[in-house]
């Protein structure tokens, strides 16, 4: 293996790479919220007629149209969680320590998990307080007397940049946002129309939704790890096990703190793999 592997490193004139440049990660994310920016500023300024007759030019079935509004209401919300990766790779660029960031994290979902379980103490009262009154635009059904996805978001997060390296923390958190997206407006959409199979524990999901997941995880995943060789093999099963994660819901925990954590070990094992290659 040692022989093919520097076989190929001789051949292209590459180096062998652990990570990508913090520099390369962040550009990746400001791109992302950029577009994801302007996309979020494109519907909001569509009323709710032209964006259910777009829909329904797209082809989206008209009896999945209004739950598709509100599903894109939603993750265009959550396109905002790329704040949080896009922060730590500028914070490394500037020579914070990761352990100063780290601390900063876990004391972020500590606020976010005390505020999360006050509201659920006040029941309806927080429905009418502010600033709770803000999560329930964006929060389900099913969130409003359990503690919601924002808690678990914060937790994923915090524990994959305490384990893993920036870089694979940064994809791992960019997959959870971007892979999750695409899995849930895909099968919200289209979910049935070309595969009737039904998927997960529940059999609630759809194969349009989770190739749409694995697609956008290895789009996303081989663009921030361009610069790494052999990244490849790295992506494949990072982005294999992020979408059978928000698949099958493992142990009925909450997949935004499953995907990225899951994921990131997935990813470091499968560099692991590669880094015992190098010649």
């Amino acid at each position: 293996m040692d022989i093919v592997a520097k076989f190929f490193l001789d051949l292209t004139h590459l180096e062998y790479k652990e990570e990508p440049s913090s520099s390369h990660v962040l550009s990746v994310l400001l791109i992302l919220i950029f577009f994801g920016g302007l996309s979020a500023a494109f519907l909001k300024s569509l009323g709710a007629g032209q964006l259910q007759e777009m829909l329904s030019d797209y082809k989206v079935n008209l009896k999945k149209i209004a739950r598709t509004v509100v599903e894109l209401e939603r993750k265009t919300f959550h396109m905002t969680g790329l704040f949080v990766p896009a922060t730590y790779e500028l914070a490394m660029r500037y020579h914070f320590s990761k352990s100063d960031f780290v601390a900063v994290a876990w004391m972020c979902t500590l606020i976010a998990w005390s505020i999360d379980v006050l509201r659920l103490y006040l029941g309806r009262t927080a429905e009418k307080t502010f600033p709770f009154t803000l999560l329930y635009g964006f929060i389900r059904e099913k969130e409003r007397r359990q503690l919601c996805g924002t808690s678990f978001f914060s937790l994923g997060c915090t524990v994959a940049i305490t384990l893993f390296p920036p870089a694979v923390a940064s994809v791992g958190i960019m997959w959870l946002v971007i892979g999750d997206m695409s899995a849930a407006l895909i099968g919200v959409a289209f979910g049935g129309d070309v595969a009737a199979v039904k998927l997960g524990r529940e059999g609630k999901k759809s194969v349009e939704g989770s190739v749409a997941m694995f697609l956008a995880c290895m789009v996303v995943g081989m663009w921030a790890f361009s610069e790494v060789y052999m990244a490849e093999y790295a992506i494949v099963v990072g982005s294999l096990v992020a979408t059978l994660v928000e698949l099958y819901e493992p142990l009925g925990l909450n997949d935004n703190l499953t995907i990225p954590v899951s994921s990131c070990f997935a990813l470091e094992w499968a560099l692991a793999r590669i880094r015992s290659c190098q010649p």
